[in-house]
């Protein structure tokens, strides 16, 4: 249930911030929103990812995005993240030049299979965009 509830969190922030993005598209086209989906990046990563609690651990938070290449391949610093889901262009932060705003343009996820590791506690799940 807990996996479950974490994995609905996820899937409303990534939605969250497209939906930000794209805005009402009352011309036929996204309205690219950079400043509301700043805001809906950085209130999902404050929920779902806990930099600001990690801050003093080392590394903060060991995340490690689906599409990126090296050497920016985790992302250990809030910045980095934030780049990650609403890429170089829209950040208010150090950015990644090669992200391009994972979040961008998704209006809905549907969840996929879960996985458990009950000998060492882990467990993982993963959805469809």
């Amino acid at each position: 249930a807990i996996r479950a509830q974490a994995q609905a969190a996820w899937q409303n922030a990534i939605v969250s911030i497209g939906v930000a993005w794209i805005g009402d598209m009352s011309d036929g086209v996204p309205d690219m929103n950079c400043t509301a989906a700043v805001l809906a990046a950085k209130g999902a990563l404050n929920a779902a990812y806990g930099y600001e609690a990690n801050k003093d651990s080392d590394p903060p938070v060991l995340f490690k995005p689906t599409w990126t290449v090296e050497p920016d391949t985790f992302r250990p610093t809030y910045a980095g993240a934030l780049s990650y889901f609403i890429g170089h262009e829209c950040s208010d932060m150090d950015a990644v030049s090669t992200d391009n705003g994972f979040a961008f343009g998704y209006t809905a996820l549907k969840p996929g299979p879960d996985r458990d590791d009950k000998k060492n506690w882990l467990g993982w799940g993963k959805g469809h965009l």
